[in-house]
């Protein structure tokens, strides 16, 4: 999707931008051996950063993708046997035992 890009495309630049600034604001620090309050920009820079970076995953998740990842993990899952023995159960639930 074109607006998926896009949003890509915006987290990108506003990456490269925080970069930049929070590299400026660093340097610009240790020049100046000033206090640390040139931090509290970038942190709460990067959290919003953080938030961003969640929204535009959250607009390029689909089925396809989650099934995926299911699929991922459980295959790679330590006790995958164990996982499929539930699976089994859950699909062929033993006799009641009030029968």
């Amino acid at each position: 999707m074109p607006a998926d890009r896009d949003t890509q495309r915006a987290l990108r630049v506003h990456a490269r931008i925080f970069g930049a600034v929070a590299a400026l604001f660093v340097a610009g620090n240790m020049a100046l051996a000033a206090e640390t309050w040139l931090i509290w920009p970038v942190l709460v820079w990067g959290f919003v950063l953080f938030l961003h970076y969640l929204y535009v995953k959250s607009r390029t998740v689909d089925n396809r993708w989650a099934g995926q990842r299911a699929r991922d993990v459980a295959g790679h899952a330590y006790d995958a046997g164990h996982i499929e023995d539930i699976r089994d159960r859950y699909r062929d639930p033993p006799p009641n035992a009030n029968s």
